[in-house]
């Protein structure tokens, strides 16, 4: 199976690439009403005609940009911010011509062989802009390291992974303020001004729109667990319950936000947002959903199941609360087994988990390499927390991995989001992971009983010691590597105790300093 999405993988990539790659130049096939496009132009008409005479200019076969792939046009400054879908196949794709990059004096990005990483495009070639089947103008894209681009009227090249600007150096009338250009992206609401704080990338834009869901999920999550504690009136059941499904499906919306685009995407999320995230057997539907609608791009698919992924941890996270203790017997425990949930009332309270392993063995076909590995490292995570007979790695009292175990977490899930730094969202996820674990490892966050320092005498445990000096030796590559470093110079200051400079040093930390 993951040989035959491979090779349809392959051949389309290889139809794409000869669409538009210079090997049939026509303008045959143009959208003739409310169409933007950007065509590159065949390199024999830009050799005969040159960059700027748009009319003569031959346009290659498909277009490398449309305007549904823009998400917004800055026309102030002339800045096309693109749509998360575009970017992740563009950097899904790869190239190692785009790998390496400087800033150059118009602030573009200047790759060793110039052009446009997001357009596919190298230094002396030209593109076209077509607005409703007619070209309205042209210009070219920036040269490389070497061979910088001096003098050129417009040139269109990459600010940022999800931004491309047009920047004018002619005389007279600015050619970018086309009427046509203009009335385009204004009759499809995509005119914007730049945010006095602008974005480096996609991601942050994404981040912001999470942020704004995400406030109705606390409001939801702080009004369910008032119901829970007691804090308001004795809730009936059927209020308990309708806080958990108002709760579960705003704790949903937040990952279906990332996935607005492209009417796959749109259809996938619109039948989770049908099923019953109460019912642990709405778990076997998505699942079904999921596998009725992966196709052979699997960078398409991973963008699906990061919603996939969130719609088991929501479901999870309900269970607590919507069975009770008599609910939970042997038939009920093989059934969720058969989702991929583990359930435990040993403790005397219901705790579920996923299932170590059992996303990589049920999806691994239809997701990428990277995601693989990202799967293969939650296993990881997964089956250590199982170890301990406990579901969780730690709550509010105590830490149940050991010392060692919270490090190698800690250098993994870094590790992971640096290397796939395009991986988006899975890079995050990882950051957060890594985060959340470093945590733990430097005693930021508390508990009753720290699990870093001793509780009479807040001197450093013997183990949290030790793995300091293992995490120096062995993840030098770290980019949590100095941050550790730090900590341990101001620890032996103080005598290993945590003292005044102790706190303040760990309290002062900002993680997001450290790598991506």
């Amino acid at each position: 199976m993951k040989r035959i999405l491979a090779a349809l993988i392959l051949i389309s990539f290889i139809l794409s690439f000869a669409g538009c790659s210079g090997l049939k130049e026509t303008d045959e096939g143009i959208d003739e009403a409310d169409t933007f496009e950007i065509y590159l132009a065949g390199t024999e008409s830009v050799r005969q005609y040159g960059y700027y005479d748009y009319e003569n200019l031959t346009l290659e076969g498909t277009p490398v940009l449309t305007g549904n792939d823009v998400r917004k046009y800055y026309w102030d400054s002339h800045i096309m911010e693109l749509n998360g879908t575009f970017v992740e196949k563009v950097y899904g794709s790869g190239s190692g011509d785009y790998d390496e990059y400087v800033i150059d004096s118009e602030g573009f990005r200047s790759y060793s062989k110039g052009g446009s990483r997001l357009l596919g495009s190298f230094q002396y070639m030209a593109f076209v802009i077509v607005v409703n089947g007619e070209k309205v103008f042209s210009g070219t894209f920036p040269g490389s390291p070497v061979m910088p681009v001096e003098g050129e009227m417009l040139v269109l090249g990459d600010i940022a992974e999800d931004r491309i600007q047009f920047k004018f150096n002619g005389e007279g009338f600015d050619i970018r303020n086309n009427d046509a250009v203009y009335d385009y992206f204004d009759g499809v609401q995509k005119i914007s001004e730049l945010p006095a704080i602008d974005s480096d990338s996609v991601t942050d834009e994404l981040k912001a729109q999470l942020d704004a869901s995400n406030e109705r999920y606390i409001e939801l999550e702080e009004r369910y667990n008032a119901l829970l504690s007691g804090l308001s009136d004795v809730p009936s059941n059927e209020q308990r319950l309708q806080a958990l499904a108002d709760w579960q499906e705003a704790r949903l919306n937040m990952y279906m936000i990332e996935t607005q685009e492209g009417s796959q995407f749109e259809l996938f999320c619109s039948r989770l947002s049908e099923l019953d995230l109460s019912e642990i057997s709405s778990l076997g539907t998505a699942t079904e959903y999921y596998r009725q609608m992966a196709g052979a791009d699997f960078y398409v698919n991973d963008r699906m199941f990061n919603v996939l992924e969130e719609c088991y941890n929501t479901v999870i996270a309900g269970i607590p609360y919507k069975y009770s203790m008599g609910d939970i017997d042997d038939d009920f425990i093989r059934q969720a087994r058969a989702f991929g949930v583990n359930i435990s009332i040993g403790n005397g309270y219901i705790e579920a988990t996923l299932q170590p392993s059992y996303l990589k063995a049920n999806f691994e076909l239809f997701v990428s390499e990277i995601l693989n590995e990202y799967l293969l490292l939650k296993d990881r995570e997964l089956s250590l927390i199982l170890d301990t007979e406990m579901m969780t790695a730690a709550d509010d009292e105590n830490l149940y991995l050991d010392i060692e175990q919270v490090a190698d977490l800690v250098y993994e899930w870094k590790k992971f989001s640096d290397t796939y730094t395009n991986a988006y969202p899975f890079n995050i996820k990882a950051r957060l992971k890594a985060e959340e674990y470093l945590a733990i490892y430097i005693g930021k966050r508390d508990f009753a009983t720290s699990p870093v320092y001793e509780q009479a005498t807040q001197i450093l445990t013997s183990e949290a010691k030790a793995s300091y000096i293992r995490f120096l030796g062995e993840y030098r590559d770290s980019a949590y590597y100095s941050l550790i470093a730090d900590l341990f110079i101001v620890l032996e200051g103080s005598g290993f105790r945590r003292d005044t400079d102790v706190t303040n040093f760990i309290e002062s930390t900002d993680f997001s300093e450290y790598g991506y």
